[in-house]
């Protein structure tokens, strides 16, 4: 089998397996990073990861004020991440102006129950690559922003990228180490 077809395979295989097996409501997720390996899971990570503890499902019961402006500060790599969730599952997404679409990493596409709609070609600063078309029902930036039916990609990395297609409803200021997102 080649490289696509095994992958396609594997994505499909833990998609299918952790969407019927996973809980759907009250699970904690732990999101575990060694190094530059992020892993979401149910249960706690190794002692040399670094963890943090993600509930799956927002409580919509009380909403927190409406903002309209975010301030970001970069981080030791120099990038901008912000928080948010989609489909009720807390995510981390790392600013990326040179990307057309928001990308989701398939480990949080199965715990955000995304479907694959199909396969897509991509063209990426590392190359091209076969991802899925998704929709994501619900997405949150911060307490500013909430859009619906949001199109995606899942992808085979695990850092989720807020695209253009998102950030278009911003307009954004850089000074020093800060990135300022106001909401048009």
């Amino acid at each position: 089998m080649t490289k696509k077809k095994i992958w396609l395979y594997n994505t499909l295989k833990t998609f299918f397996l952790l969407c019927f097996v996973a809980p759907s409501f009250g699970v904690e997720i732990y999101r575990c990073q060694n190094g530059k390996h992020v892993t979401y899971q149910e249960f706690p990570c190794q002692s040399n990861d670094q963890q943090e503890v993600i509930n799956d499902t927002f409580d919509s019961e009380e909403e927190p004020p409406k903002a309209t402006k975010i301030v970001l500060q970069r981080d030791a790599t120099s990038q901008f991440h912000v928080d948010g969730t989609l489909n009720g599952i807390a995510v981390k997404f790392l600013i990326d102006t040179g990307a057309s679409i928001t990308a989701i990493p398939q480990e949080i596409a199965v715990f955000a129950k995304l479907p694959l709609e199909s396969t897509i070609s991509a063209k990426t600063a590392s190359g091209s690559t076969t991802d899925f078309k998704t929709t994501i029902k619900e997405l949150k930036i911060g307490n500013i922003i909430q859009l619906k039916d949001v199109p995606a990609a899942i992808i085979k990395g695990d850092q989720a990228l807020l695209g253009m297609d998102v950030l278009k409803h911003f307009e954004m200021t850089q000074l020093d180490n800060n990135l300022t997102l106001i909401l048009r």
